[in-house]
């Protein structure tokens, strides 16, 4: 928005000098008072100039007007994901776990970026709000249910501080299990009748794959 001190012969956009992007819908709601939309080059950062140069128009006394600038920093760059990490390396999870998920932007970040942690059928947690450590790091803390079992998906949204959105597809997957193993035994003695120094081999046999060594 433009605003003038005093009513003055017609100002028009062309008087309007800009350092890089371009201008439009130049109009004005009163003599004194005008307005443009600024457009910036897209996936760009930087500053531009507005600019007025003297006598670019006049009052009704014939004085012409004194230069003016205005500098704007502008950014169409949408923010990024360089690093999302978590503290469960084997990606295996049960209901007695709690997941810490940081997540580093390329960029400071505005309010508060969401998580989202879902299965194909549920949803588990759902734009929940995130703990800044810093601008661009932030962090969450899931708590992971139990009674649910399957493949458990986290992901983040948030825009930075000019209002892009981060549109990134990245993703974490975690396999919930909450569902004991099952064993079977079974043994090779032909008649199931021990004698002293018989030796029989019993074999157990799990439904999933077992952590360390069974005993």
């Amino acid at each position: 928005t433009f605003t003038l001190t005093h009513s003055s012969t017609p100002f028009s956009s062309s008087d309007i000098v800009v350092s890089t992007g371009s201008i439009s819908n130049f109009s004005s709601s009163s003599s004194k008072v005008y307005s443009v939309i600024y457009s910036p080059p897209a996936t760009s950062s930087g500053t531009v100039l507005f600019f007025v140069d003297d006598n670019s128009f006049y009052d009704s006394s014939n004085n012409g007007n004194v230069s003016s600038t205005l500098e704007v920093n502008f950014d169409t760059i949408s923010p990024t994901l360089p690093s999302f990490t978590h503290d469960h390396d084997d990606l295996i999870v049960n209901g007695e776990d709690t997941v810490v998920f940081t997540v580093t932007f390329s960029e400071d970040m505005t309010a508060t970026p969401t998580i989202n942690i879902e299965s194909i059928s549920e949803n588990d947690i759902e734009n929940a709000l995130m703990t800044a450590t810093s601008s661009s790091v932030w962090t969450y803390s899931w708590n992971v249910p139990g009674g649910k079992n399957g493949a458990f998906s986290a992901t983040v949204s948030g825009t930075d501080l000019f209002g892009n959105y981060y549109a990134g597809t990245d993703s974490v997957t975690f396999t919930v299990d909450n569902t004991d193993p099952t064993i079977t035994l079974v043994e090779n003695d032909v008649d199931d009748t021990l004698i002293i120094g018989e030796t029989v081999l019993l074999t157990a046999s799990a439904d999933e794959t077992i952590a360390g060594t069974p005993t």
